[in-house]
């Protein structure tokens, strides 16, 4: 776009109602709104609750239906790179978890570690960004709307709308998605042009109109060199699904409320992290929170199981291998049709394959240690 018309355009719609214009123009806009931002950390924390009695029960909750809290840190760049380290204290299973996320846009990839300090193996996995996300529970990414907004828009599934609306008496641009083979909306996200171009809003539909969540953001604005930036401080992430008679439903009042803040004076701007940050490996140091320590130190203390010795390994490997042939010879005998035989062959590779390699992995993680 004309860098004249371009500012024109900027000029237009912070001053009044957004003008029509398609997703990946407003999403131009809104990264030419705060040029002096190109980069932020923070550390974060928040709690995820549980409202009706049928959830509590379900899942074994107190009366305060609290079944996580968290703390973590948040490292972003404006080409998307990110970081996320999170520990989760969960109430159920009594114990801290630690999850880290690290996508690298450039690379086209996403980087997923998790697990409790006393598991013999961890859950390690590398994914595509546009799935594997820092977008969930317990992540100030599930409150940091533009981020989302950014890669909905670049989704060849979605059809994106970009229409004005007003929220509590301020001009928003709205942007509603839905699937090209769909039609009905899925999500609408309300993001404020005259700060920083946020979202202050997140909706998500079931069949276009039974609203199955909501987010709600509070922003703040900071000096940043001689300019203010806004940026998202808290928010409020509500959910509307339950199960009544079998049949999923969306009552109005929320089941579940996520809440997510900013610790304050934790966020920094413009610290140009190097590639080293966006890795798994990256050791972001000892949090400023109190909070977060207490987590970090938890999850330190937790008691380590003892990995199986090599000959228990192969002992654990022999008896899955005879359990799996046990079934086959049961699947074998009580099967009348052929293609059912055939199905049945297949198993003993598999469940043989599956118990090969979870002790080999032990085996190289023992060694390893």
């Amino acid at each position: 776009m004309n860098t004249f018309i371009f500012g024109a355009v900027v000029a237009i719609v912070v001053a009044a109602p957004p003008v029509p214009m398609d997703g990946k123009s407003l999403i131009d806009l809104i990264e030419s709104l705060q040029p002096q931002l190109e980069d932020f950390r923070c550390e974060f924390e928040g709690t995820e609750v549980y409202k009706t009695d049928e959830a509590k029960k379900e899942l074994k909750l107190k009366e305060d239906g609290l079944a996580d809290s968290f703390g973590g840190v948040f490292v972003w760049k404006t080409n998307g790179d990110t970081y996320l380290s999170t520990y989760y204290r969960e109430e159920l299973e009594g114990k801290v978890l630690h999850e880290r996320i690290a996508v690298r846009v450039a690379k086209h990839e996403a980087e997923r570690d998790s697990g409790y300090e006393d598991d013999p193996v961890g859950q390690g996995v590398i994914d595509d960004p546009d799935f594997l996300t820092t977008d969930r529970t317990g992540s100030f990414g599930s409150i940091f709307l533009f981020d989302k907004v950014r890669r909905h828009v670049s989704n060849p599934n979605f059809h994106c709308v970009v229409s004005s609306d007003s929220t509590s008496g301020r001009h928003l641009a709205m942007l509603t998605f839905s699937f090209k083979n769909i039609g009905k909306p899925y999500l609408r996200y309300w993001m404020d042009l005259k700060r920083g171009g946020h979202g202050v809003r997140e909706e998500v539909y079931q069949d276009g109109d039974a609203l199955q969540a909501r987010v709600d953001v509070k922003l703040a604005s900071f000096r940043v060199g001689d300019a203010d930036v806004w940026m998202p401080i808290s928010g409020v992430i509500e959910d509307h699904t339950a199960e009544k008679d079998g049949k999923v439903i969306h009552p109005e009042e929320p089941t579940s409320i996520e809440t997510v803040y900013i610790i304050h004076g934790t966020l920094e701007f413009n610290k140009h992290p190097g590639p080293k940050t966006f890795t798994i490996a990256y050791k972001p140091g000892t949090p400023i929170s109190d909070n977060i320590r207490k987590l970090k130190s938890e999850f330190g203390r937790q008691k380590t199981s003892p990995l199986p010795t090599r000959a228990e390994a192969t002992a654990m490997l022999n008896e899955q291998v005879r359990q799996a042939e046990e079934q086959r010879k049961e699947l074998l005998a009580g099967s009348p049709a052929r293609d059912a035989i055939a199905w049945s062959s297949w198993l003993i590779p598999a469940f043989g394959g599956a118990a090969l390699v979870g002790s080999v992995v032990l085996l190289i993680r023992r060694g390893r240690g």
